[in-house]
């Protein structure tokens, strides 16, 4: 049981020791937006507190926009005559290496630099642990008892108990630290499951089963019959020879116009997640297609938290997590920050908009619940 305990410890200990070398990852304008024109960089980038080692993951068309790192100088006035790094693939990881700098990033595509995608990074030290920081308090140790047992009233050691009762004790105590066990077990795996269903969302391939992106599907009444919640994702099927995916904004949805898109994605095969609530407009660019009815509005809602809390009794008053209206049980909810809830023994984590913690953090949660077990 020792070796066992200290190995789990361990594995924790590894696992926090490993995120504080990487750092996190952020996605730029996650949850709700991305690298492109409608998101405010300035109030996402005041939400979080970027350390030396974070990683910055800009996610984009390729064909509309990119990112150049550039000077101060050159973010104020949007130039992009003197880059300090140039990114064009649609996907670029920039790391975050040193402390107590600012880094500026741009999009280089004429005006729109000026139109608001231009984004400036203040990283901070790296977290650790101080000197002084509080040694744990020591675990109280049981004296075993002697074995000529406690006194008696009349001064005299009692007899210890029979090695049957004993050996009864023993097996309820097994008993017990078993369903214990189990029932942790469960709770952690649940958990798991449910933080991982909920990071992920649902997929849906447009037009489906009955169609696809294409002339002849009625996409306005396979969009009305379906619920979509924040964090799910768009896959667009069609041929890249006929058509393409344009997102716009409400104005080119209504007259079919492509003259100034959000975004565009040409590849015959393309993902869009939905990260944000409210309503985005997705059209055909080859002319005579939108008018044709290639033309999709998809209405996201927040994402429907995941509970088994139940019903609080009749006349309960101070009742523990769960019982009392609030989320207990397990509670994984999406908004802008996941939490995963667990009780009794209430535990609670939470994730930053766009942070990539949330796996490790139910990983740890798992590890922790298995380990006060032994």
């Amino acid at each position: 049981m020792a070796s066992t305990k200290a190995l789990l410890f361990a594995i924790v200990a590894a696992a926090a020791v490993l995120g504080t070398v990487h750092g996190a990852s952020y996605t730029v304008g996650a949850p709700a937006g991305s690298w492109d024109l409608r998101t405010n960089y300035t109030t996402w980038a005041s939400s979080i507190n970027f350390r030396a080692r974070d990683q910055l993951v800009f996610k984009y068309s390729r064909a509309i926009h990119n990112v150049l790192e550039v000077s101060k100088a050159d973010y104020d006035s949007c130039s992009s005559s003197s880059p300090l790094g140039a990114f064009q693939t649609g996907d670029d990881t920039i790391t975050l290496t040193a402390a107590g700098v600012t880094r500026y990033f741009i999009c280089g595509v004429p005006g729109h630099c000026d139109a608001g995608m231009k984004l400036a990074v203040r990283v901070e030290a790296g977290a650790a642990a101080g000197p002084n920081a509080a040694a744990p308090s020591p675990t109280p140790v049981a004296m075993a008892p002697s074995p000529m047992g406690t006194p008696s009233a009349g001064g005299r050691p009692a007899l210890p108990p029979s090695s049957s009762a004993a050996s009864a004790g023993s097996s309820v105590g097994f008993g017990t630290m078993a369903r214990v066990q189990a029932s942790l077990l469960a709770v952690a795996i649940v958990a798991a499951a449910a933080a991982f269903m909920t990071a992920s969302g649902a997929s849906y391939t447009v037009g489906e089963p009955g169609g696809s992106w294409d002339l002849q599907t009625n996409l306005t009444a396979w969009a009305s019959s379906i619920e979509f919640q924040s964090g799910d994702e768009l896959v667009f099927m069609y041929s890249a020879a006929t058509h393409d995916v344009v997102e716009v904004d409400r104005s080119g949805y209504r007259s079919c116009s492509a003259a100034s898109p959000v975004s565009k994605f040409q590849t015959g095969d393309d993902t869009v997640r939905l990260g944000g609530v409210g309503v985005r407009y997705f059209i055909c660019g080859v002319s005579g297609h939108c008018a044709a009815g290639m033309k999709l509005e998809v209405r996201t809602t927040p994402r429907k938290p995941l509970c088994n809390s139940p019903p609080p009794p009749a006349g309960t008053t101070n009742a523990p997590p769960g019982l009392n209206g609030t989320p207990g049980g397990i509670c994984v909810g999406d908004g802008d920050s996941p939490t995963v809830i667990i009780t009794p023994s209430y535990t609670s984590g939470s994730v930053a908009p766009g942070s990539s913690g949330s796996v490790s953090s139910v990983l740890v949660i798992m590890l922790l619940l298995l380990g006060i077990t032994f």
